[in-house]
Formats: C-alpha cells, structure tokens, sequence
C-alpha cells in the first residue's frame, strides 16, 4: 500500500484497494501450491478465511466512512506494536539488554 502511495501516486483508499488485490492474489497462489503439495488443513483455513473476510469487509467500511485519517493512524499504531512486539522478542534487542 505505502508503494502504491509513494511511487504510483494513489490515494489512501484506492492504494488500499490495490493491496488487498494484491494480497489476495498470492494467498491465491498460495493456496494452489499447498494443495498441489497435499498441505491443507480445512478447518484452520476455513476460519482464517472467514476471520479474513469479516476484518476485510469492516476495514472498508470503516476507512470509507472515516476517511484516510482512520488508515493512517491504525497503520502508524499497528506499525509501532509490530516492531516493539519484534524488539521484546525473544532474541530481539532489547532482550539482550535485560541481560
């Protein structure tokens, strides 16, 4: 999405759309390269697939009725938990600090 943004000049919204597509294109793909392997498990793809579906659908709803400053706070705070959540790791810096 921040590539859609950055280098193709898009807007929030329709930079979101982009990825989505995106991303459901190599889930897609994905999804052809377990089964040609035999590697599916149902139950858990099914649940995540429907865990998908209702967080996709209430994104939308929600960056269309808030508007583009909804989206760019929750990418700056899922962002920010993202890497403190990496850095407490185990093994992560800050892990060695508490040494």
């Amino acid at each position: 999405m921040i590539g859609l943004v950055v280098l193709v000049g898009l807007g929030i919204i329709p930079a979101m759309a982009g990825a989505r597509s995106s991303n459901f294109g190599s889930n897609l793909g994905a999804l052809v390269v377990y089964a040609v392997s035999g590697h599916i498990f149902v139950a858990a793809g099914l649940a995540m697939g429907a865990g998908a579906f209702l967080g996709a659908r209430l994104g939308a709803r929600a960056a269309l009725k808030a508007g583009a400053w909804l989206v760019r706070l929750l990418i700056v705070v899922v962002s920010c938990a993202m890497a403190l959540r990496l850095l407490a790791a185990p093994g992560g810096p800050l892990a060695y600090l508490s040494r």
